[in-house]
């Protein structure tokens, strides 16, 4: 069942171009899904993603009407495919595209984020692609599959997991060598560390949508709200604080 953050927007001012996308737009029920993570998603509603949907959903036009879904990624990637849910937050659009060939259209990247590879604070630090030999890497369902044929081809072997908390277990009992996993996730599985300056991938979170009329007016009216977030300093605080938050809890 989704769990779900439901916000109706009234505006009163609206930009003339926003205007004229709605001229024929009058309700629109549009449903955005994002996979739970430590801190971009949670499943009970709560996270990176949905307060700054919520932020955003102040700047857009009337006729919007937007739910927030969090789902863990296999289940959130069937949503979408299924025309379930109209949006997915996460990955850039080369890599979501390795999980959903469809045609879709995108929003202007969100926030950068990355791929770490963590190990016990006992253990040496991974920052170079050549440690990975003979190494056992844990990773979550559902990722990229660039990464896994990185670590593959360097020697490493892949033990999949459904969650972050199994990694953590199998790490702490010896039956993998390291995790790799969202830059976020380092915050929220203490006892490992990570060298921050090597990155098993990069790439850049963007809204993803069915590409259709309703969808396209939503990604012309979020890419301006965005922008002005971004300048605005409120998403590099949001990060700041949803991390520093993780980090007091442990």
């Amino acid at each position: 069942m989704f769990r779900t953050v439901r916000c109706f927007i009234a505006v009163i001012f609206l930009t003339a171009t926003s205007s004229i996308i709605a001229d024929d737009l009058t309700h629109e029920h549009i449903r955005i899904v994002a996979p739970t993570t430590p801190l971009w998603a949670k499943e009970n509603g709560l996270g990176i993603a949905p307060e700054l949907f919520s932020k955003l959903q102040e700047s857009l036009p009337e006729w919007t009407d937007i739910e927030i879904a969090t789902l863990p990624l296999n289940r959130a990637i069937a949503s979408y495919a299924i025309h379930h849910s109209d949006c997915f937050i996460g990955g850039d659009v080369t890599l979501f595209r390795h999980l959903y060939p469809g045609a879709l259209i995108a929003s202007r990247p969100i926030k950068q984020s990355s791929i770490l590879l963590l190990t016990l604070q006992s253990k040496p630090i991974i920052n170079q692609l050549s440690a990975l030999e003979g190494l056992s890497v844990g990773i979550p369902e559902g990722t990229h599959r660039l990464a896994i044929d990185l670590l593959e081809k360097h020697g490493a072997s892949t033990v999949k997991a459904r969650n972050f908390p199994r990694l953590k277990k199998l790490i702490e009992l010896g039956r993998i060598d390291a995790i790799a996993g969202p830059d976020l996730t380092a915050w929220a599985l203490p006892k490992l560390h990570y060298d921050e300056r090597f990155k098993l991938i990069r790439y850049q979170d963007t809204l993803h949508c069915h590409d259709n009329k309703t969808n396209r007016a939503l990604i012309k009216s979020i890419d301006p709200a965005l922008e002005a977030l971004k300048k605005a300093g409120y998403i590099g605080r949001l990060l700041e604080r949803h991390t520093a938050a993780a980090h007091v809890s442990q």
